[in-house]
């Protein structure tokens, strides 16, 4: 399915919808492709393809715009999210 261009359709959707039932089915999504991802690439995040690909789709932009969603549950979806996947440097 991501071969067909499902995480780009996923990042469309997380870009242009508002409802927060949609934008949490999306997130959730591609949180599961993005950890099967890891799986084939064995915990190497630099080999995760799919993960490259939403990089590449600019996806980190689309993610880190949902952080500041109102809705809660959302909020906490994208936290997952970028906890899981996403390095974060406090330095």
């Amino acid at each position: 399915m991501t071969e067909c261009g499902l995480i780009k359709t996923l990042l469309d959707i997380l870009k242009s919808t508002s409802d927060p039932e949609v934008l949490i089915l999306a997130a959730d999504s591609l949180r599961l492709i993005l950890k099967a991802g890891k799986e084939l690439s064995q915990g190497d995040d630099s080999l995760n393809f799919y993960l490259i690909e939403l990089e590449n789709f600019g996806g980190v932009k689309i993610i880190e715009k949902l952080q500041s969603h109102k809705n809660e549950k959302l909020y906490e979806r994208i936290a997952v999210l970028i906890d899981e996947f996403f390095v974060v440097n406090n330095t």
